[in-house]
C-alpha cells in the first residue's frame, strides 16, 4: 500500500467511483492515475503505464476492472486489486478522450480525437466496431443501460448506434453549439444532452426526436443529470444556476442559485434516493441543495480550485468531490452541521 504522503498528485482531471464505493479512480496532470480507498480515506497505488496525459477512467460494473484513455492513443484496463495493467487497446490514431464499459460488462466503448467511435471486446482487447460518422473530434460516448446502445457526441451531433450489430439507430441533430454533456435516462429510452447553446435538451433514443428543449440557461450548459426515476432533469451551467425540470414536459421545477455567492457551475449530480442534488463550481465550492424544494442545505468548502466533479456514495450518505487544485474530499451529508471534511490527500 502506497501511503499518501508519498504521492504528489498535480491536477486531479477526472475522477470516478466504483460501483460498490469502495474505490475512486483520478487522472493527474502527468501520465499516470491514482487508485484510492474510500473508507480509508488514502490513495492505495499508482497506475503506471500511459506515455501522456490520461483523458479518462471508468470501472466495470463489478469494480474489478478499469479502463483508462490517454493522448498517447492507447486505451488499458487495468485489474483493480493489484493494480497491473491487463489489456491495451490499440486501434486510435489520436487521443483516447473517453472510454466507458457497457452495464453488461461485455464491451469498452472509447471516443477519440481522430473522430471515431470504437466498440471493443472488454474481455479480449479486440475491436468490434469502428464507426466513422463524427466530423469532429468525439467529446463523449455511453451505453444505454441494457448495454444494447451506445451514444456519442462530437461537436453538435449526436449519435446512437446499436453496440450489437452496429447498425445506425438515430441521430440527435438541433443544437447549434458543441455539446458539452450527455446522459442516458435510467430507463434508456431518452438522452439528456447540454450544449454551447445554452440549451438542455432531451431526445428519443429510437427516432432521434427533439422531445424536450430548455431554455432556462444563458450561458453554456456543462453538466446534466436524470432524477433516478426519470421524472425530472437537471442542468448545471455557466450562468451559475442549476436548473430542474420536468423530463416529459420542460416545466421548470426549480432554480438552484446562490445568490450571496454565484459561480459558474461545472458539475451536478442527484443522489441515488433522489432527495438531493450536488453541485460543484468554479469557486471551489461542493453545496448540497433539496431537489424537492430548491433550498440549499449545505455548502462546503475547502478546494482552492475549480471543483471538476461530483458523486454521491451509492448509500447517499457521502459527496465526493474532485478539484483542480489535486485534492479529492469526502463530505459526509448525513449530519449537516458537521463542516469539516474527510481529506483524501
Amino acid at each position: 500500500m502506497i501511503k499518501d504522503n508519498n504521492i504528489e498528485n498535480g491536477a486531479n482531471l477526472i475522477m470516478a467511483l466504483s460501483p460498490n464505493g469502495k474505490y475512486i479512480v483520478t487522472t493527474c496532470d502527468d501520465t499516470t492515475l491514482l487508485l484510492w480507498n474510500v473508507p480509508k480515506a488514502r490513495a492505495i497505488r499508482r497506475l503506471e503505464g500511459h506515455t501522456d496525459t490520461v483523458w479518462t477512467a471508468a470501472f466495470s460494473p463489478d469494480s474489478t476492472r478499469l479502463v483508462s484513455g490517454s493522448a498517447d492513443t492507447i486505451g488499458i484496463v487495468w485489474d483493480v486489486e493489484i493494480g497491473t495493467a491487463l489489456q491495451h487497446l490499440e486501434g486510435c490514431s489520436a487521443d483516447v478522450w473517453t472510454a466507458v464499459y457497457s452495464p453488461d460488462a461485455s464491451k469498452i466503448a472509447t471516443g477519440s480525437t481522430d473522430c471515431t467511435v470504437k466498440i471493443w471486446d472488454a474481455k479480449t482487447g479486440e475491436i468490434q466496431y469502428s464507426f466513422e460518422d463524427h466530423l469532429a473530434h468525439v467529446m463523449h460516448v455511453s451505453f444505454s443501460p441494457d448495454s444494447k446502445l451506445v451514444a456519442s457526441c462530437a461537436d453538435a451531433v449526436g449519435i446512437v448506434w446499436n453496440a450489437t450489430t452496429g447498425e445506425r439507430i438515430a441521430e440527435l441533430e438541433g443544437h447549434q453549439g458543441a455539446i458539452w454533456c450527455m446522459r442516458f435516462s435510467h430507463a434508456g429510452d431518452r438522452i439528456i444532452t447540454g450544449s454551447e447553446d445554452h440549451t438542455a435538451r432531451v431526445w428519443d433514443v429510437s427516432t432521434g426526436n427533439e422531445l424536450v428543449t430548455l431554455h432556462e440557461h444563458t450561458s453554456p450548459v456543462w453538466s446534466v443529470a436524470f432524477a433516478p426515476d426519470d421524472a425530472e432533469i437537471v442542468s448545471g451551467s455557466y450562468d451559475c444556476s442549476v436548473v430542474s425540470c420536468d423530463s416529459l414536459s420542460g416545466e421548470l421545477h426549480h432554480v438552484f442559485l446562490d445568490e450571496r455567492n454565484p459561480s459558474p457551475i461545472d458539475t451536478v449530480a442527484y443522489s441515488p434516493s433522489g432527495d438531493f442534488l450536488a453541485s460543484g463550481s468554479a469557486d471551489g465550492h461542493v453545496r448540497l441543495w433539496d431537489a424537492k424544494t430548491g433550498e440549499l442545505m449545505a455548502e462546503f468548502r475547502g478546494h482552492d480550485e475549480k471543483v471538476k466533479s461530483v458523486v454521491f456514495t451509492p448509500d447517499s450518505s457521502d459527496i465526493i468531490s474532485s478539484s483542480e487544485d489535486g485534492t479529492v474530499r469526502g463530505w459526509n451529508v448525513t449530519e449537516l452541521s458537521h463542516r469539516q471534511p474527510h481529506f483524501y490527500t
